[in-house]
């Protein structure tokens, strides 16, 4: 395993969720931005009452995307070199573009808008390949 794999994997393991909420998978950028990954799995504790001949029964929820895009940018919080337990204060205009389903893999691109002393505000997308899944503007982290 690379080195930095394992950073990453150390910085998921300080996210304040645990099995079944652990919505991030992978860290592909953390620094200027965030660049998440989720891969949906059809072993996803969502789907451990589906019938897989029931299409509608592999979608993965939408809320559930988006608090992974919260999980991805509470990575922000990461480097400012104290404990901080993060929480979502507001989110605006955020935009259901397509469905996910089993199988796909969900991108999160997150942008720092502001730091202040007790809050973040992010924005950003949801992405499975080429294709927006769920856009977010002015999204407000607080922290304590």
């Amino acid at each position: 395993m690379q080195a930095e794999n394992r950073e990453h994997i150390g910085i998921i393991g300080v996210n304040p969720h645990r099995f079944p909420m652990v919505l991030v998978d992978r860290i592909i950028e953390n620094g200027s931005q965030v660049i998440t990954e989720k891969f949906v799995s059809l072993n996803d504790y969502e789907f451990r009452q589906a019938d897989f001949n029931k299409p509608d029964e592999l979608i993965y929820p939408d809320w559930l995307i988006v608090e992974s895009f919260f999980q991805s940018a509470g990575l922000f919080l990461h480097d400012v070199g104290r404990e901080l337990s993060p929480y979502v204060i507001s989110c605006k205009q955020v935009e259901i573009c397509r469905t996910v389903m089993a199988g796909d893999i969900i991108r999160h691109h997150v942008s720092l808008d502001v730091r202040k002393e007790s809050f973040i505000i992010v924005s950003g997308e949801s992405r499975v390949g080429d294709e927006k899944a769920i856009s977010y503007q002015q999204v407000m982290l607080g922290f304590q």
